[in-house]
């Protein structure tokens, strides 16, 4: 995910250093996700993880505008739900499809045993 982003918008890249840190700021925003859609918990608010923050002040420190820094975000975003929808469609039943979506999404009920969110990740 880091490389398509550092693709299309190379201001997040830099050198050794901003690279690091841009994988490793997609790295856990790809974990945090993950443990949202598998937690029994529902989320009221968004949390950065550290590592997102890192890259933020990163960001900051080097003068990337923000429109910049938001496009890459944005195709991090778009990344990790076309893989998730990907997920669902492998390895989802077609008819449980809809309801596994609106869980990921945020809306309805946590899913059940067997389904995709109730998954452990290996």
């Amino acid at each position: 995910m880091a490389a398509e982003i550092l693709d299309e918008v190379p201001e997040h890249g830099g050198g050794q250093g901003p690279t690091i840190t841009l994988r490793r700021s997609t790295e856990s925003a790809v974990l945090a996700t993950l443990h949202l859609l598998l937690t029994q918990q529902p989320r009221t608010v968004a949390v950065s993880t550290e590592e997102t923050l890192e890259g933020r002040r990163e960001f900051a420190r080097r003068g990337v505008p923000l429109g910049r820094a938001l496009r890459g975000v944005r195709r991090g975003h778009a990344r990790l739900a076309h893989d998730l929808t990907a997920a669902i469609e492998e390895h989802v039943a077609f008819d449980q499809r809809l309801a596994e979506l609106r869980v990921a999404r945020g809306y309805g009920s946590r899913p059940r045993s067997g389904s995709l969110g109730a998954r452990r990740v290996r």
